[in-house]
């Protein structure tokens, strides 16, 4: 399989889309089977919406600025940058998805010490710490024209 611009985009979307997905999901059933408030499902929401933000904004708005022609989906990415785009986005995403799942999986053990503040502490500094990552390779895969 040949690796195109397009097929190294689709992967990265999927990743942090598919990311963000996972990390609400664990927030909702979470709420749903009483373990957290209203306010916390809204205020972890928002923190994960707000996580994302940068890096789907980056994402999208290439996608929505790219002036279309006929060889945009046949040229391909340097295969360095696109793997290293991709472990250093797994990286990124596994960082706040493990944590979010644990925070799942534990708010339903009685002797868990965790709560709703610390998952957003957590989410919070290790995504603003561990931006650079991804940053720039989102930026070379979204805003490059072809």
């Amino acid at each position: 399989m040949t690796m195109t611009m397009t097929k190294a985009r689709v992967i990265l979307i999927a990743m942090f889309v598919g990311s963000l997905m996972i990390q609400a999901i664990a927030v909702i059933i979470t709420y749903s089977r009483g373990a957290i408030a209203d306010e916390d499902l809204t205020n972890l929401i928002l923190k994960l919406l707000a996580i994302y933000s940068v890096h789907l904004g980056v994402i999208f708005g290439g996608i929505f600025a790219q002036h279309q022609d006929a060889q945009q989906g046949l040229q391909a990415p340097p295969g360095t940058a696109f793997w290293l785009a991709v472990v250093l986005a797994g990286i990124w995403n596994l960082l706040l998805v493990w944590r979010s799942v644990s925070f799942g999986v534990g708010a339903f053990n009685p002797d868990s010490e965790d709560n709703v503040d610390r998952l957003s502490s957590y989410l919070q500094t290790i995504s603003s710490g561990s931006a650079f990552l991804v940053t720039g390779s989102l930026a070379f895969f979204f805003a490059k024209k072809n």
